[in-house]
């Protein structure tokens, strides 16, 4: 039975059989139509806040080591509504635990995690290996889009086309990729990302750290002025650095009296309000992120007011009110939308 194309533009780029999955196309045979929509709010600017923001990259690791750590069981629904745990060589829970050569259930609940937070979306390619064995493989967000339907008797989304690092593309139908996201309140076709409003403050973390090392490396601003009674000549200057440094330079000369006949004043020279913002930037780029991953400041190690029982109270409202949630979502994504794909 030939594969049902995506679109008309598409038929001729598509290598149509039975058993085939979704082919890799070249690029130059594809109208541009093709390359669907939602990627505006899926850039891949927003995977670099991760290798960018401590904070970022604190609350997306406590995310996806949270739901790695979440256990994924199939079972049977009895008559009488029991429920018969499967054992580890049935296929789907086989699937669960090894999704693919390379990765492991641990590895594929990291990484949907890790774009759920990130992207907003996360995708999986249901594929079919060499040996007949059924595959799931996480896709990179930023790199597919969709193809929204575009009449009533059309599907809703009529297939999807993921970009390859040469720009080749690769079609997809519906039943090949399960589409895990946050709703969009401005795109139904899309996804909204923790990172979206996150934006400014993690831009301004990330500025206040760049000024903050920059004044270190670059600033070379001294301690203090000495004002000399009148004007030195290089000569004159370069000698007085030669005898200041004989004199103090070293640990074992630290606070030696200096005496200094030619110097009528000593200026000295402190921080501005704006270099004193510094921490003040980090702390609230801290909370913000707190905010927009649901992560308790406490365990992005921001301690200042943290004792044992507020750490445990905060901990267990993680788990209660972001990860299980969390673990919902994708469990009634798998039930609903992957296993029926499955067969």
């Amino acid at each position: 039975m030939l594969r049902r194309e995506l679109t008309d533009s598409l038929q001729e780029a598509l290598s149509l059989s039975a058993s085939s999955r979704a082919i890799a196309a070249d690029a130059r045979a594809l109208p541009t139509t093709t390359t669907g929509t939602g990627q505006d709010w899926r850039p891949k600017s927003y995977a670099e806040y991760m290798a960018t923001s401590v904070p970022i990259y604190a609350a997306v690791r406590i995310r996806s080591e949270a739901i790695m750590r979440t256990p994924w069981e199939a079972f049977q629904t009895l008559p009488n509504g029991a429920r018969n745990t499967l054992p580890h060589t049935h296929p789907l829970q086989a699937l669960l635990d090894r999704p693919n050569e390379a990765l492991s259930g641990a590895d594929l609940r990291s990484a949907t995690e890790t774009f759920l937070c990130l992207y907003g979306s996360a995708f999986w390619s249901i594929e079919t290996s060499p040996t007949g064995q059924t595959e799931l493989w996480p896709l990179r967000p930023d790199r597919m889009a969709i193809i929204p339907g575009t009449t009533r008797t059309q599907p809703f989304i009529k297939g999807y086309v993921y970009q390859t690092t040469d720009g080749a593309l690769i079609p997809y139908l519906p039943s090949e990729i399960e589409w895990f996201h946050y709703p969009n309140p401005l795109d139904q076709f899309s996804s909204l990302s923790p990172i979206a409003p996150l934006r400014v403050t993690a831009d301004m973390g990330i500025d206040a750290n760049r000024y903050n090392r920059a004044i270190f490396r670059n600033g070379a601003i001294p301690d203090y002025i000495l004002l000399a009674e009148g004007s030195l000549n290089q000569t004159q200057v370069d000698e007085f650095y030669k005898r200041w440094e004989t004199r103090f330079s070293g640990p074992d000369k630290a606070r030696r009296p200096a005496i200094a006949s030619d110097i009528r004043d000593v200026k000295m020279v402190a921080l501005t309000n704006r270099d004193l913002e510094y921490l003040g930037s980090l702390r609230w780029t801290i909370k913000d992120t707190a905010r927009a991953f649901s992560v308790p400041e406490v365990l992005l190690s921001e301690l200042e007011f943290a004792t044992l029982a507020n750490m445990q109270a905060m901990e267990l409202m993680f788990w209660r009110n972001t990860i299980i949630p969390e673990a919902h979502r994708l469990r009634d994504r798998i039930n609903q939308g992957l296993l029926p794909k499955l067969g």
